[in-house]
C-alpha cells in the first residue's frame, strides 16, 4: 500500500512538474502588450554628417508584443501596463507571418513617408518610382488563393507594366468577370507568374 502511494505521489509530482513546463513553453491563442523602450532619435539621425547637440530630446517610443503562454498569460493579467489581446482581435484573419510582413510594410511606409516630408522641407527634388500593388490579402473565394500571399507584390497584368496604381485598377476593372489573367510578380527577390479568373467583389459589385 505504501509503494502504491510512493508511485503515486511520484507520479502526481511528474504531471505537476510537466504541467508547470508546459505553461512557460506551450504557446497559446493570445499576446502581451506592453509598454516597449524610448529611445533618443538623435542618435540615428545626423545632418550633414553631425548629429544635434541641442538641450532636450525627441524620443522615438516603442510597444512590445509577444505570444502569451499560461504563465505569462497570468502574471500579465495582474501586472500593471500589460494587456492580454486575442490572436483574431490583434491579427484578424492574418497568420503570424502575414502579420509580421504587414509590419514591416508599415514601417517601410512611414520610413518613406518621413523621406519625402524631409525632402519636402529641404526643397529637394525627388522621384517616386512604382514598383507594383503590394498584396495585402487575399479573399477566400479569389481564384489565387494558394498562388498569391501578403508580402507579393505584383508588377505585371498580361504582360502589360503600369506607373501607378489608379493604372493598374482601370485596367482590371475594364476586364469581364470570369475573364483569365496572368499575373507577374515579386516574391523573395524572384519573378513568377500566376493564373487566374477575375471575379467581381462583394463590397463594390467591381
Amino acid at each position: 500500500m505504501k509503494k502504491k502511494r510512493s508511485v503515486l505521489k511520484k507520479g502526481l509530482a511528474l504531471l505537476l512538474v510537466l504541467f508547470f513546463a508546459a505553461s512557460l513553453i506551450v504557446p497559446i491563442p493570445y499576446y502581451i502588450e506592453q509598454p516597449g523602450s524610448a529611445e533618443d532619435v538623435s542618435q540615428f539621425v545626423t545632418v550633414n554628417d553631425k548629429k544635434d547637440k541641442l538641450d532636450g530630446s525627441f524620443l522615438l517610443t516603442t510597444v512590445g508584443v509577444r505570444r502569451a503562454t499560461l504563465a505569462t498569460a497570468l502574471y500579465a493579467y495582474f501586472a500593471p501596463y500589460q494587456d492580454i489581446e486575442s490572436q483574431e482581435d490583434l491579427m484578424g484573419p492574418s497568420t503570424d507571418d502575414e502579420y509580421l510582413q504587414m509590419q514591416q510594410y508599415y514601417m517601410e511606409s512611414s520610413q518613406n513617408s518621413a523621406i519625402q516630408v524631409a525632402l519636402d522641407l529641404a526643397q529637394k527634388e525627388y522621384t517616386f518610382n512604382f514598383k507594383g500593388i503590394y498584396v495585402m490579402s487575399v479573399q477566400n473565394n479569389s481564384n489565387f488563393v494558394g498562388k498569391l500571399k501578403v508580402g507579393d507584390v505584383i508588377n505585371q497584368i498580361d504582360g502589360q507594366t503600369f506607373k501607378s496604381s489608379a493604372e493598374f485598377m482601370t485596367y482590371v476593372k475594364s476586364q469581364k468577370v470570369g475573364q483569365k489573367v496572368t499575373i507577374g510578380y515579386e516574391r523573395d527577390g524572384k519573378q513568377a507568374t500566376a493564373s487566374g479568373k477575375l471575379i467581381k467583389l462583394k463590397s463594390d459589385k467591381k
